[in-house]
């Protein structure tokens, strides 16, 4: 093997590494907690990490199939709402809201029922898109099917929306202690995500003409 040979050889390992990983242009957390959106966020770059109504709240695996059958409306009527210890519940769907309320149920609402509303329709919007998402999603192990159930209500929806669901099963040991145990298992999230890559539009038309020409480079003699 020649010189040049070996060196494209080695080029395209390097290339084979990115071309081979399932690439998306943006990812977007489907919950249950804030961890989700930090560890895209850790592992995906947070310019290409949307922003969406479940990064900040709890929300059990029912009140996720919800928000989607309902088109997310009506999910956070004030009726539904009480505050216990500085934490706002919704009774009717269980959701928590912990971040939302900095003054408390009664002073905070209209201003997080905006936040809310304008977080739905922007998920909304993704979902009736066309631009390639990875939707992660992190719940209990008991929960069968959770993920079976999501994509069969997205791809009924949207079925011109390229997405993948990844998922993170609850109960792994956090990285960090307490207080910053809510972060999750690094290693684990890092280990689910590492067969996606999240990039620009631009990028991935270049990926695809390097493969290409990689192709073209090992059917060459020298």
């Amino acid at each position: 093997m020649t010189i040049g040979k070996r060196v494209l050889g080695m080029l395209a390992v390097q290339l084979g590494d990115a071309i081979m990983r399932k690439t998306f242009h943006q990812a977007v957390s489907l919950g249950n907690s804030c961890q989700v959106i930090y560890q895209l966020r850790e592992h995906l770059g947070a310019e290409f990490c949307s922003s969406g109504v479940f990064d900040m709240q709890v929300t059990p695996p029912s009140a996720l199939i919800e928000y989607l059958q309902r088109d997310f409306r009506e999910m956070f009527e004030r009726a539904d709402l009480s505050e216990e210890n500085g934490i706002v519940f919704n009774r009717r769907f269980l959701t928590e809201h912990l971040h939302e309320f900095p003054n408390g149920l009664e002073r905070s609402y209209e201003d997080a029922r905006s936040r809310h509303d304008y977080l739905c329709q922007k998920l909304r919007s993704v979902i009736d898109g066309r631009t390639p998402t990875l939707f992660a999603l992190r719940h209990c192990p008991s929960v069968i099917d959770l993920d079976q159930r999501v994509r069969s209500i997205l791809r009924e929806r949207n079925r011109r929306l390229p997405f993948k669901i990844v998922t993170v099963h609850i109960g792994s040991k956090p990285t960090r202690p307490h207080p910053n145990d809510w972060e999750g298992n690094d290693d684990e999230w890092a280990n689910r995500l590492s067969p996606f890559r999240v990039c620009h539009p631009w990028e991935s038309r270049a990926r695809k003409q390097a493969k290409r020409f990689m192709g073209h480079v090992m059917r060459a003699k020298f």
